[in-house]
């Protein structure tokens, strides 16, 4: 009886370590694809557009997150959005932000919109060519909504157009999915079509 029970405890433990081991694994080698970076949060992105004006208040700022004064930015189709005190702001820790204000298109508004309101913005430094019409981003590590969206490695979910042009001399794949499995996060950079707010193309690096 004595021995019969000492098995059982036995097997148990054994059972218990098992799981601590699976979930261990599962934790430190995720489950075969790239991840959201750790301190990242997830934020739907409405709007991308190139700004051809920023227009600060004197004293505007950026404090624990949040913006202090108003900005108002002229966009490429002629748009003006009006960013209010107290809007938050992104940490810039995947993307360059935009500081300079005087030259015309040098910043790309990125926009968590509600109606015609930003809940939520960063202001990106506009590449170097063609920095109206497109913008590297971080590379996919997933998809979602069917392949409507995907999610950058900053946490961006961003919309995807039909059939992404996959970009990668030296390898080839099959679909997006399997170009994310092999190339997602810091391992490629995203294209966006900033006349058409989606991902466009994506290449590895």
């Amino acid at each position: 009886m004595e021995q019969s029970l000492n098995r059982r405890v036995a097997i148990i433990f054994i059972l218990l370590a098992v799981v601590a081991v699976s979930v261990l694994f599962l934790f430190t080698h995720g489950s075969g694809s790239a991840s959201v970076t750790s301190n990242a949060t997830k934020r739907r992105i409405d709007l991308f557009a190139s700004a051809t004006t920023v227009t600060a208040d004197a004293g505007w700022s950026v404090f624990e997150g949040r913006t202090i004064g108003k900005m108002q930015l002229t966009l490429a189709d002629d748009r003006v959005i009006t960013i209010s005190d107290g809007t938050y702001v992104d940490d810039y820790n995947s993307v360059t932000a935009c500081t300079n204000f005087q030259e015309q298109a040098a910043c790309v508004l990125v926009a968590d919109m509600l109606g015609d309101a930003v809940v939520w913005f960063a202001l990106v430094q506009a590449d170097s060519k063609n920095g109206t019409k497109q913008l590297r981003l971080p590379g996919l590590v997933d998809m979602q909504s069917n392949g409507d969206e995907g999610v950058l490695g900053n946490g961006w979910i961003v919309a995807l157009g039909v059939g992404v042009k996959r970009v990668c001399p030296n390898s080839e794949t099959t679909s997006l999915r399997d170009f994310i499995t092999r190339f997602g996060g810091p391992a490629a950079v995203s294209i966006v079509d900033l006349e058409q707010d989606i991902v466009v193309q994506v290449v590895c690096i």
